[in-house]
């Protein structure tokens, strides 16, 4: 059985793609705001009091379901899940309406229930706004405003009629951003040694694709990928191992930074090779493909070269 990646789970929020920039050139000012805020008097935990935001068990029960696919609160507790769903407020607005101004103060994390959200940026050099991208459901934008305590670096605006859940300031800070940077900075040390992303000088490439990757375990010949299926993930072995193989011959092996099932989506044809943990344990990466295209994209040229040591088992 293939271990598919969630549709919903989040590609690269707007904050997290335009805020780079911010970043840059503020990387210190950046690191004073969240050194106080993080460990400041507003931030210690003791004086927490998380927000409860009444509203209907049925919208509740959305939440919890949408969260799931967000790879920002994959690392919650259950109780700390719990209180995240409680400061959540549901948002709508029509289409047209603005939801985000670049430039502004932001105080609250979007995660896309329904509808969609068009992404815009003004450059000094342009005279209109660079369309960047679209949010769909299960996508989320903002968290690096309230991560970096930073202006927005974009504009958003509801394409469609949308449902938003939004998450205040205050509860990001203290119940989801330790578990996001802890993730984020365990994946962002194993990309270092990534071959693959090795000829990228850019270190904010190596940070989205932290952010976008799923983790999952797998039992010794436990299949990952099945011979002849179209599933468009690419995996990376965390550790453990894995083998290539066609008709149950063994072909290839994959140890810790190596890549695999990559053919489906760079050819649009099915997968020639099972996939298969030959370790106790085998941890795998999961990229999905829409997360593809704002990550591993970069080095696509790369990939494709890749694929000639298969040319002889298709």
């Amino acid at each position: 059985m293939d271990k598919r990646k969630n549709s919903f789970s989040s590609d690269e929020s707007d904050d997290e793609v335009q805020e780079i920039e911010v970043r840059k050139v503020n990387k210190q000012i950046q690191r004073v705001s969240v050194s106080a805020e993080a460990y400041g008097l507003f931030n210690k935990r003791e004086n927490f009091q998380p927000r409860v935001i009444a509203k209907p068990q049925e919208t509740v029960e959305n939440i919890k379901k949408r969260l799931q696919g967000v790879f920002m609160f994959s690392a919650l507790e259950e109780n700390e899940r719990n209180i995240v769903v409680n400061a959540m407020e549901e948002v709508r607005f029509k289409a047209g309406d603005q939801v985000i101004n670049q430039g502004e103060e932001g105080n609250l994390l979007y995660v896309v229930e329904s509808g969609e959200l068009d992404c815009f940026k003004k450059y000094f050099d342009k005279p209109e706004p660079t369309y960047l991208k679209t949010y769909q459901p299960g996508e989320y934008f903002g968290e690096l405003a309230l991560l970096y305590n930073a202006p927005r670096a974009a504009s958003i605006k509801a394409k469609t009629d949308v449902v938003l859940y939004g998450l205040d300031r205050e509860t990001f800070n203290h119940i989801v951003k330790d578990a996001s940077m802890k993730r984020r900075a365990l994946y962002e040390d194993f990309f270092k040694t990534f071959e693959l992303l090795k000829t990228i000088d850019d270190p904010y490439e190596k940070t989205k694709l932290a952010d976008a990757v799923e983790v999952h375990d797998f039992q010794k010949n436990e299949v990952i990928v099945q011979q002849g299926s179209n599933n468009t993930n690419i995996y990376i072995v965390y550790q453990g191992e894995v083998v290539a193989k066609q008709n149950d011959k063994e072909l290839f092996k994959y140890e810790s930074g190596h890549y695999f099932g990559e053919i489906p989506v760079l050819t649009q044809k099915p997968q020639p090779f099972s996939f298969v943990s030959n370790a106790e344990k085998t941890s795998v990466l999961i990229v999905g493909e829409r997360d593809y295209r704002n990550t591993l994209v970069v080095v696509e040229d790369k990939l494709k070269k890749g694929l000639e040591k298969y040319s002889a088992f298709q």
